[in-house]
């Protein structure tokens, strides 16, 4: 199953002042979990203010995303 993934402009903004490699590889994970959702490596569920969302873990960086269509 394949999702829709909507940037913030906010994220579009951070994205643009990351360096490579690590630039491709949060690009590379991000089209990763377009298709898989939940099921990849490295998703957290968040709790307290932040439930509702996940985080996935790529390096020193972490991408906090919602999903409406996913099932832990």
């Amino acid at each position: 199953m394949n999702y829709e993934m909507k940037i913030t402009e906010n994220a579009t903004k951070e994205y643009s002042k990351i360096n490579n490699p690590y630039k491709d590889k949060i690009k590379e994970k991000i089209d990763e979990l377009s298709g898989k959702g939940l099921e990849m490596n490295n998703i957290k569920a968040l709790t307290g203010d932040f439930k509702g969302l996940y985080r996935l873990r790529i390096g020193d960086y972490r991408v906090i995303f919602e999903c409406h269509q996913c099932h832990p």
